[in-house]
């Protein structure tokens, strides 16, 4: 089952329906609720803005590649196009380690009744 953190789900609504802040303070303002809230309190967009330190450049790739999935496939080469090399280097790598944290957490999984298989 999974876990909530906030009690009521118009909590997070309210946080996420703020008014926009400048782009110099949105990275400490998420990087604050992530602290906070946890990492579920952010959206995808989010995540990739704080990884590239660019929400812009974080919704170019989101906009060009058309989701995560797809950018998690794109080559350093790939990205030069919107992001600096070390940027692009930074998020491959990153990519690939959440890739590997997911195998690694499909392989320890026991599924060996109803409520694990729902669980997936």
């Amino acid at each position: 089952m999974q876990q909530h953190i906030f009690p009521f789900v118009s909590e997070l609504d309210e946080l996420q329906n703020t008014t926009p802040v400048a782009p110099s303070s949105h990275c400490s303002s998420v990087q604050e609720r992530l602290v906070k809230y946890g990492s579920e309190a952010l959206d995808t967009l989010e995540h990739l803005g704080l990884i590239l330190e660019n929400q812009n450049q974080a919704n170019a790739l989101l906009e060009h590649f058309g989701s995560v999935a797809n950018l998690a496939h794109a080559s350093v080469q790939d990205l030069l196009h919107f992001i600096s090399p070390a940027k692009a280097a930074q998020l491959v790598s990153s990519l690939r380690l959440a890739a590997v944290a997911l195998r690694e957490e499909r392989c320890r999984l026991v599924i060996d009744t109803p409520l694990a298989v729902a669980d997936l």
